[in-house]
């Protein structure tokens, strides 16, 4: 589902706006999903989609805050 969403982003979000608040969360989302599918065995191996869509949005740039908060889990 995530991957899902994703691609459309990548594909339609050039013609929305998002408040601010939308665009934290879809930073710290797509940080979360790109780590845990890097992380995860198997299933979702494909972190294409979730690094596009950093790359498009927020020049590359991962969320620290969220990549902080998994370093503290581990």
């Amino acid at each position: 589902m995530a991957i899902l969403i994703s691609s459309q982003l990548i594909t339609k979000m050039d013609r929305f706006h998002i408040c601010e608040v939308q665009s934290l969360k879809l930073c710290s989302s797509m940080t979360l999903f790109e780590i845990a599918a890097k992380e995860a065995d198997g299933e979702i191996a494909n972190t294409d989609v979730f690094t596009k869509v950093l790359e498009k949005f927020y020049s590359g740039k991962r969320d620290q805050r969220t990549i902080d908060i998994l370093n503290e889990k581990k």
